[in-house]
């Protein structure tokens, strides 16, 4: 079987364990690495220069984000998509979510504010061209940004966790599973709540937010990869 990373393009300097990270992950979330491609470790290594125990702890990072499956005795592979998890998934960030937001409204700086409106302007350019692999990676930092805000490392982490296998489902589907108007409309009040300091309002926003998604799915045709 040929080797996927001999085709890999890698973005920028890669010079620490969070960098090799945040590429890996972003190969798999944005299908580079298909469901199920094996990952080995001793090209992944060569390829970012890494020892093997550094590199180790990254796989492990991404096997709890269910971003890979680590077989024992078989191997590292890109993980399926079961439509099942990830309604689980969605359930699990619904609370998680709410209270992350409350705390954003609450915690929030000026210059916060700032960087979600810039991403607000950037996803309703994504949406007006027309642009959805733009709009997935848009709302990706949207939620990243989101975590930092909550100035919470613990959950940033978590929200990141559950929020990863979520955007690899809807990059997969990004053709047919197309809630980018309502998606954009909830984001622009969510960060009028946030700028106007509302944990309730935000909350309340969030909370639809990540309902819909769900409510999508289930109405949805369950599809696995």
């Amino acid at each position: 079987m040929e080797d996927p990373f001999s085709l890999m393009t890698i973005p920028g300097k890669i010079e620490t364990k969070n960098d090799i990270y945040q590429c890996l992950k972003n190969w798999i979330i944005y299908s580079d690495l298909k469901p199920g491609e094996p990952i080995k470790e001793r090209n992944l290594s060569s390829l970012f220069n890494i020892s093997r125990t550094p590199l180790r702890e990254i796989l492990q990072l991404l096997s709890y984000q269910r971003l890979v499956v680590i077989k024992p005795r078989k191997g590292v592979f890109v993980a399926p998509i079961d439509i099942i998890l990830i309604k689980a998934v969605f359930e699990t960030r619904l609370p998680l979510e709410k209270r992350a937001v409350a705390l954003v409204a609450a915690r929030r700086s000026k210059e916060d504010v700032l960087e979600l409106e810039r991403l607000i302007k950037a996803l309703k350019a994504a949406l007006k061209n027309n642009n959805p692999e733009g709009f997935i990676r848009l709302d990706q930092k949207y939620h990243e940004t989101m975590g930092r805000m909550t100035r919470n490392p613990v959950m940033a982490e978590s929200l990141e966790a559950l929020h990863n296998p979520c955007l690899r489902y809807w990059f997969l589907n990004r053709q047919t599973f197309e809630p980018y108007k309502e998606t954009f409309t909830e984001l622009q009040h969510l960060t009028q709540a946030i700028k106007d300091k509302n944990p309730d309002l935000a909350t309340q926003l969030n909370g639809i937010h990540v309902s819909g998604f769900l409510a999508l799915l289930n109405a949805g045709k369950s599809k696995n990869c």
